[in-house]
């Protein structure tokens, strides 16, 4: 493995390590996972229906990584959406 040297500003570094923290890793191993993920696209050794529902979540992986938004936020988000879908699907029903 080589070693990168990258120069962030401080308000990027910032937001990358409350990132990272989020998910219980350090900056470094945060950013090496970014960088595997960007370089690989998909895992070659998975069966082709993960290399294919992985090759549909990557603009949805990539909105989200840009979006700031934590686990938590996300989480919250899809409940919320869930229970206004269910909620419709239950007024049609009436």
């Amino acid at each position: 493995m080589s070693a990168v040297t990258v120069e962030l500003p401080l308000d990027t570094e910032r937001k990358l390590r409350g990132k990272a923290a989020e998910r219980g890793q350090s900056l470094e191993l945060y950013l090496q996972a970014l960088a595997e993920c960007d370089a690989t696209g998909l895992n070659a050794s998975a069966p082709e229906s993960a290399r294919l529902l992985d090759a549909l979540l990557v603009p949805v992986q990539r909105a989200f990584a840009e979006s700031g938004m934590s686990d938590t936020q996300l989480a919250d988000l899809v409940e919320v959406v869930r229970e206004e879908v269910w909620q419709e699907k239950q007024s049609r029903q009436s």
